[in-house]
C-alpha cells in the first residue's frame, strides 16, 4: 500500500516537473511577469510590455526635439505593435516621415502591446494623458478588443468563454474554493488539467458591450483638447484585401452602429483593407491571421499617414 502511494506521489511529482519544463499551452492564456515581460495592475486592469521596448510608451525623445509638434497616439494590439519586428521596422517611422514630407510636425506614439484589448488601450491612454496631449487618437479595431483579463494569483488570465466560479477561478471538480485557488496558483500540473476539462460557459461579451465604453473614452480624451478620433478596422490576412473590404462586417457593422450614436462629433471610421485594396496580401503578411512583415508595415505606414493627414487637416480647418 505504501509502495503504491509512494509510486503515485512520484508520478505526480514527475508530471508536475514535466509540465513546468515543457510548458504546454493551456486553454486559457496567462500573462505573467518574466525576464522578458513586465506586468503591472492599474485599477484592476493589467498592462504588460517588454523590458526595454519603446513601444507601449510615449516617444519622449520626439517630444523633446519637437516641443510644438502635434501628438498622435496610436492604440493597438500586436498588429500595430509589430510582432517579430524591431520598433524601427514598424509602420510608425514610415508614417512619421510621410507626415513630415507633407509639412506636418508630429510625434507619432505607438502605444500598443501584444494581446492588448480595449481595457488595456483605455488604461494606456489614461497613462499617456499624464505626459502627452493627444490631438489625434488612432484606435486599432480588432478581435482582441473584446478580450477581458482577470487577476488570478500573480497572473493575468484570459479565460475567454471558459466557465468560472464566483471567485473567478475555473473549478470543474467543484473543490472547496480555497483549495481550488491554492492548487491553481501553486501547481502547474493542476492548472493545466483544470483548464483542460473546464467546460465552456457563456461568451465574455460582444463589441457594443465591451468596446463602446473604452472607445467613447478615447473620443472624449481627444475632444477634451480639441482633437479627433480615428478608428481603423484591421482585416484578417487569409484572404485578399478587396474581399475583406467588401465582405467583413464583424466589426464594421457594430462600429458603425456606435458611430450613429455620436453623430456630429470628431470621429471617423476607416478599413485598412480598403486602404490596401490594390495590394497583394501575400506580399505584406507575416502570417494568415493579422500580422504584417516589415514590408507590410512600411505600406501600412504609408496609408495610415494619409489618413492621419486627413485628421490633421480637419484640426487645422477647425482652428480659430
Amino acid at each position: 500500500m505504501l509502495l503504491a502511494v509512494g509510486a503515485g506521489a512520484l508520478a505526480l511529482l514527475l508530471a508536475e516537473v514535466a509540465v513546468r519544463v515543457l510548458r504546454p499551452r493551456p486553454r486559457a492564456q496567462p500573462i505573467e511577469a518574466t525576464g522578458e515581460f513586465r506586468l503591472r495592475w492599474i485599477d484592476d486592469v493589467p498592462l504588460w510590455d517588454r523590458a526595454g521596448d519603446p513601444r507601449g510608451h510615449p516617444d519622449l525623445a520626439c517630444r523633446a526635439a519637437r516641443p510644438d509638434a502635434v501628438d498622435i497616439v496610436a492604440l493597438g494590439s500586436s498588429i500595430l505593435y509589430g510582432v517579430q519586428l524591431d520598433a524601427a521596422q514598424t509602420w510608425v517611422p514610415v508614417a512619421q516621415r510621410r507626415l513630415e514630407e507633407q509639412g506636418w510636425s508630429t510625434c507619432v506614439h505607438n502605444i500598443s502591446g501584444p494581446g492588448w484589448g480595449a481595457h488595456q488601450k483605455r488604461q494606456a491612454l489614461r497613462e499617456v494623458q499624464q505626459t502627452l496631449t493627444p490631438r489625434v487618437v488612432l484606435w486599432e479595431l480588432w478581435g482582441t478588443d473584446t478580450l477581458e483579463y482577470r487577476k488570478l494569483g500573480d497572473r493575468a488570465w484570459r479565460m475567454g468563454e471558459l466557465q468560472t466560479g464566483p471567485d473567478g477561478y475555473p473549478n470543474p471538480w467543484a473543490l472547496p474554493l480555497r483549495a481550488n485557488r491554492l492548487l491553481f496558483d501553486g501547481s502547474a500540473l493542476y492548472r493545466y488539467a483544470n483548464l483542460a476539462v473546464t467546460p465552456v460557459g457563456s461568451s465574455s461579451g460582444d463589441w457594443p458591450a465591451t468596446l463602446a465604453g473604452p472607445v467613447a473614452e478615447g473620443l472624449a480624451a481627444a475632444e477634451a483638447v480639441g482633437g479627433r478620433l480615428l478608428l481603423v478596422v484591421m482585416p484578417r490576412l487569409d484572404r485578399p484585401f478587396a474581399t475583406s473590404a467588401d465582405q467583413d462586417r464583424s466589426i464594421t457593422h457594430p462600429a458603425s452602429q456606435w458611430l450613429a450614436t455620436v453623430q456630429g462629433r470628431p470621429v471617423r471610421l476607416v478599413q485598412a483593407a480598403a486602404l490596401l485594396r490594390e495590394e497583394e496580401v501575400e506580399a505584406l503578411r507575416l502570417d494568415t491571421c493579422c500580422h504584417y512583415d516589415a514590408e507590410g508595415h512600411a505600406r501600412l505606414g504609408e496609408v495610415l499617414a494619409a489618413e492621419l493627414a486627413h485628421e490633421l487637416e480637419a484640426l487645422a480647418a477647425a482652428a480659430p
